[in-house]
């Protein structure tokens, strides 16, 4: 059985132990009438020694790598909001015909192979990657980073944060940004709530510790996905909210976030930029792709290459067999190792670590 002793918060960095994994995590959290407590049944408290509240805590998560599982340890509850009721959950790699339909989708799905590329070759990568914690470097996972860029794939989007739920419920997106909803007759918000630890016992493939990721938005966002790759039904787990079709409601959120500036950063306050959304667009504006990610998309979703550049080449985009690239300005360098050295290091070594151990 496992200690109380094993459990206690330790700030900063402690050898010798290791972290808790996902499936320690889970068994530690509170049931849901308790969510919100600090402490759990163990008697162990999602605090620092000093008795501060930690912006959260390192967790390990595969092959000697570490996760951030922000907010309060202990609370399982997650967060999805929807601007209209649907009957399930849909990625937004299945809202269109990417894999399954015709042709005419592969241009961003191409784009997307060509960002997570980009993105290796940025600061946020290189450096991160070898930022040590406890013995453990950063996690990585592209396909999360391509989904909080709002790029296809097989991830929801789910949030340790109810307002930033309550956001996205009343909210939607057009014409390049977000907008409160105040016709109701099209739009009907939902706040969906979900216990981890029941996600957890259906399937724990299902869960993708994503959290930090190194990038702006998902830290923001206080963001976590559910992979539902090979999945369905999972709606049924969470409890469904109808939220009051009341547009001051909906005004009041929307401004609360500054009109989802505080969520994905775009220059507008504090003349503070997401560089990785900056380079995401230019991205999404390219017409000109390297045959390589052409044959990269045919080989993974098994389209005859003939076909896809027939249906490229009519929608205007140009066929190089030289490889793009998108380099990043000297500007944006410092901008992003700034970022790093002033944001980055100073929030991890703010996190929490809760090594544990076995008594036999």
């Amino acid at each position: 059985m496992f200690s109380n002793k094993e459990f206690e918060m330790f700030d900063g960095h402690f050898k010798g132990q290791s972290l808790m994994t996902l499936d320690m995590l889970i068994m530690m959290m509170n049931d849901k009438d308790n969510a919100y407590l600090r402490t759990n049944r163990f008697g162990s408290m999602s605090t620092g020694q000093d008795g501060r509240i930690v912006e959260g805590e390192l967790i390990a998560v595969n092959d000697g790598c570490y996760g951030v599982f922000l907010g309060n340890t202990f609370n399982p509850l997650i967060y999805r909001g929807e601007n209209k009721e649907y009957q399930e959950f849909v990625p937004s790699i299945d809202r269109g015909n990417y894999i399954t339909g015709n042709c005419d989708c592969c241009v961003d799905v191409i784009k997307k192979m060509i960002f997570l590329d980009w993105f290796r070759t940025t600061p946020y990568y290189t450096v991160c990657k070898n930022i040590q914690m406890n013995g453990h470097n950063m996690y990585f996972d592209f396909e999360a980073i391509a989904q909080h860029y709002e790029f296809p794939t097989s991830y929801i989007d789910i949030s340790r944060d109810i307002n930033v739920a309550m956001f996205f419920a009343y909210t939607y997106f057009k014409d390049g940004a977000y907008h409160p909803i105040v016709d109701f007759d099209e739009y009907k918000p939902c706040l969906y709530i979900g216990n981890l630890k029941d996600i957890y016992i259906k399937n724990k493939e299902l869960l993708k510790l994503i959290s930090y990721q190194s990038v702006v938005r998902a830290y923001q966002q206080k963001a976590m996905a559910l992979d539902l790759t090979n999945s369905n039904g999972l709606k049924e787990l969470f409890l469904k909210v109808e939220l009051p079709n009341v547009p001051e409601v909906a005004m009041g959120i929307y401004e609360h976030f500054v009109g989802g500036e505080l969520l994905m950063p775009s220059g507008k306050i504090n003349n503070y930029q997401d560089i990785v959304a900056k380079y995401a667009d230019i991205i999404r504006r390219t017409k000109v792709f390297s045959l390589e990610y052409v044959e990269r998309y045919c080989g993974i979703y098994q389209k005859d290459i003939n076909d896809i550049r027939f249906v490229l080449e009519k929608q205007g985009y140009e066929i190089t067999t030289g490889f793009e690239q998108f380099e990043i300005s000297k500007n944006d360098l410092e901008v992003m190792c700034s970022d790093i050295d002033n944001g980055i290091k100073p929030f991890l070594n703010r996190l929490g670590f809760r090594p544990f151990g076995i008594i036999v």
